[in-house]
């Protein structure tokens, strides 16, 4: 994970995504101002707006920092406040992050997961040895705490995340893809390569 600046609501979100949301609320007598009535779901106007969170975030998923591709990539909108327990929030795009599926459903309805919104500099370091990642050193008592929740909420260091982070440095160190394409698909693990002096 890397601090992720927050980018503006796109045009038409309000008519396709917040009215349309705010509108089936009222027709369905749910008070925004509630947790979510058991047995609810709530319409999911806010998949109109993928391909604009996309496009905003650069394709990048939020919480695993790698490129999340066209496709066979699982892309989704994800709620970072919990919408089943802010409705007020659920069709608001400040809400939103632009999470691969996976992660999403790691995520899920937890909320002892750091927000990239928030950082400033990554609260995470990477081990080229093995690929794992751990809490950078420095940080105050509450923010590694968070740290080491999210890494475990995400499983961050699960095989899968490893071995795509190993995957995507080999095939730069080898030479097959460029330092711009390993920049843009996994820019968590180039930015670590720079600071580690680990760049061919």
């Amino acid at each position: 994970m890397i601090p992720v600046a927050p980018q503006p609501e796109p045009p038409g979100f309000d008519v396709n995504v917040r009215q349309p949301g705010v509108r089936w609320l009222a027709r369905k007598g749910i008070d925004a101002q509630q947790p979510i009535p058991a047995g609810v779901t709530l319409e999911s106007y806010w998949t109109w707006c993928l391909p604009e969170l996309r496009s905003a975030y650069q394709s990048i998923c939020a919480y695993v920092c790698v490129y999340v591709e066209l496709v066979v990539g699982n892309a989704t909108v994800e709620h970072f406040v919990p919408k089943a327990q802010r409705i007020d929030l659920a069709y608001e795009w400040s809400n939103y992050r632009f999470i691969c599926g996976t992660m999403n459903g790691r995520k899920s309805d937890f909320t002892d997961v750091l927000d990239p919104f928030t950082l400033a500099d990554s609260p995470f370091e990477l081990n080229f040895g093995d690929f794992r990642i751990s809490v950078r050193s420095g940080l105050d008592m509450r923010m590694a705490t968070v740290a080491e929740s999210t890494i475990a909420r995400l499983k961050l260091n699960g095989a899968d995340c490893r071995k795509l982070r190993e995957n995507h440095y080999n095939e730069y160190l080898v030479g097959d893809i460029s330092e711009v394409k390993f920049r843009r698909e996994s820019p968590f693990v180039h930015a670590e390569a720079v600071r580690l002096n680990m760049l061919r």
